[in-house]
């Protein structure tokens, strides 16, 4: 199962990280460099700094992407 969450504000990247632990998760992001550093870091330090991802968990800024 492949799961996109729209938005990577606190409460979306919570989600994703929930929903990582059944499936595959694809996080949107509005702002490429968020999506980025989500994909380099592993963490979302603008909304829950200090919390380390599921590595099953892909962030993109590009919808179409997202929703595919």
């Amino acid at each position: 199962m492949k799961v996109a969450v729209i938005g990577a504000g606190s409460w979306g990247t919570t989600v994703a990280s929930v929903a990582s632990e059944a499936a595959d998760v694809v996080l949107w992001a509005r702002r490429p460099e968020l999506a980025e550093a989500i994909n380099s870091t592993g963490q979302n330090d603008d909304y829950l700094p200090g919390f380390t991802l599921p590595s099953g968990l892909a962030a993109t800024s590009e919808l179409a992407e997202a929703l595919d």
